[in-house]
């Protein structure tokens, strides 16, 4: 701005008029402002009036002069010619950032004299906090009999108020005893419930009901790990058992052993009794055949019945053989002769068959080990006589 003043010389006696002019610009220094976030702390739904303001009127101002941190800005106006500067920031979703600024940079603005700002300006300070409390659950142990109690723990995603037995439900059992020493991880007892075989069971947490320290409330649903409740399952392991031949009043013992993964006794009993009995681990043989024997262990008050396992024994026919003499040989037509057939084994039963050649001659039955057959019938000649024995349930033939 620019001032003009009049003033007056008197020389000689004349009157001289002189006029000069002195500077007095408004503008020696350049523009400087000051940013302020009005609210320095945001959580989820929350936004801040920023305000910016210059040290004059300024011109050339806008967003794109802004740095913004973790958030965006609607567009800045001002409503005094260019001094006051406002705009609101919205912070960014999901986010937990506890140091954030707005920078200005001043040398995008130009005050009245067209002299541009120089360097920049940072606002204060503002955190976000605009994540929701997340957690899990987990319960050990996993299998529970009536009464039995487990832990539940809660492990928070950060420090939370809120929290209480009357946010959790569980299944086929009761909680109780909420502890926690630092509002994060919480711990709670689970106690299952009586009279009850339920394979599927959880805890469930309503997020809802907690929130964090910027005031964020969770949401949806938690739920913890698998745990079972009623009495623990168990199997048999029973290997394969070695054949056996049968021997009349034979006895022999269950190798290898059934084993329950309890560790509780199993007990054997026999499927085939008219081939095989059980007492304790011993098998008696009562005849040759397949033996079946079975492996059961019944529970208690902790474990459930084992499901039956099974093993076939063979218990093989005991081998024979026939000696066969005659009472007279040689000998004349017509004249009886005697065959005495004499058959080893345990006891063999049944018959013989005594043959000439391809001709039956007949059958005797054993008796202690002997069958016999005399016959008038020879002819003249030499006879190739045989004794088959047809064997019996035990004895092969």
């Amino acid at each position: 701005m620019f001032g003009r003043i009049l003033g007056s010389i008197k020389l000689a006696g004349l009157i001289v008029l002189v006029f000069f002019a002195v500077s007095t610009s408004a503008h020696a220094s350049p523009p400087t402002a000051t940013v302020v976030v009005a609210n320095p702390a945001l959580k989820i739904g929350d936004t801040s009036l920023v305000t910016i303001t210059f040290s004059e009127p300024v011109s050339g101002f806008s967003n794109a002069d802004l740095s913004i941190q973790h958030g965006t800005l609607t567009a800045v106006s001002s409503s005094d010619g260019g001094v006051t500067w406002t705009a609101t920031f919205t912070p960014s979703a999901g986010i937990t950032a506890p140091a954030n600024l707005i920078t200005l940079d001043l040398t995008g603005v130009q005050n009245g004299g067209s002299e541009a700002g120089t360097g920049s300006v940072d606002s204060n300070n503002y955190a976000i906090n605009t994540q929701r409390p997340t957690a899990t659950i987990a319960v050990a142990p996993s299998q529970l009999i009536g009464g039995q109690t487990a832990a539940v723990v809660v492990t928070f995603s950060e420090v939370v108020t809120g929290f209480s037995l009357g946010l959790l439900t569980s299944t086929n059992a009761t909680l109780s005893n909420p502890a926690t020493s630092d509002n994060i991880t919480y711990t709670v007892t689970l106690t299952a419930a009586s009279g009850v075989a339920a394979a599927s069971n959880s805890v469930s947490l309503n997020l809802s009901g907690v929130t964090d320290v910027a005031g964020n409330a969770g949401t949806g649903t938690a739920v913890s790990n698998n745990y079972a409740v009623g009495l623990l399952p168990q199997s048999i392991a029973f290997g394969a058992q070695a054949s056996q031949t049968y021997a009349s009043g034979g006895t022999f013992a269950i190798n290898p052993p059934a084993i329950a993964s309890s560790g509780l006794p199993v007990t054997y009993s026999s499927l085939t009794t008219g081939v095989c009995t059980v007492s304790g681990s011993t098998v008696a043989m009562i005849s040759a055949g397949t033996c079946t024997l079975a492996a059961d262990q019944a529970g208690n008050g902790t474990y459930a019945a084992a499901s039956e396992v099974t093993r076939n024994v063979v218990i093989a026919m005991t081998t024979s053989s026939a000696a066969l003499i005659a009472s007279l040989n040689p000998s004349s037509v017509g004249q009886a002769v005697t065959f005495t057939a004499t058959v080893s084994g345990l006891s063999p039963t049944g018959t013989v068959t005594f043959n000439d050649g391809a001709t039956t001659l007949g059958t005797g039955p054993l008796s202690s080990g002997q069958a016999t057959l005399t016959t008038s019938a020879l002819t003249s000649g030499t006879h190739a006589i045989t004794a088959v024995y047809g064997g019996d349930a035990n004895s092969a033939r």
